[in-house]
């Protein structure tokens, strides 16, 4: 299935879709819809035939204009400074020693963080992340 497919099919025809792999090439997507937002996309995983090699970029160009994405346990240090430099918000958990970002809103989704902030206080919190370089410091462990 693509991902055009699972969005007209799950949030377009107001259906509660389960989670799935879709295609957009060379891209596959592991997508969900949030039980948090309506109408947020959630990026639990995604892998690529071509990396480096402007897949995510093409596929968010299309998408961000009319679909909020969360992308769920960036990693990759390199996609996290990805992600900022798109002005996505990106957030971890408030513990000792992180090693990942939590998650990132997209930049139109991030209006709804205060839905989040509700949310992820019930669950431990989390802190904005605006300086890679200062989160890097804390967290060195990163994939590569």
């Amino acid at each position: 299935m693509t991902f055009d497919q699972w969005y007209t099919e799950s949030l377009k025809a107001g259906l509660f879709k389960r989670s799935e792999w879709v295609k957009h090439k060379p891209l596959s997507l592991y997508v969900r819809c949030s039980t948090i937002t309506p109408g947020l996309v959630e990026l639990a995983n995604m892998t690529s035939t071509q990396k480096g090699k402007g897949g995510l970029t093409k596929f968010l160009d299309k998408y961000e204009p009319d679909v909020m994405f969360l992308v769920e346990n960036i990693q990759n240090l390199r996609l996290a400074k990805y992600f900022l430099k798109r002005d996505y918000r990106l957030f971890c958990g408030e513990r000792l020693m992180p090693t990942m970002i939590d998650f990132a809103l997209s930049p139109h989704a991030a209006a709804d963080v205060e839905i989040f902030t509700r949310h992820t206080r019930r669950n431990g919190g989390y802190r904005e992340i605006t300086n890679m370089d200062d989160f890097i410091d804390a967290a060195p462990v990163w994939e590569s």
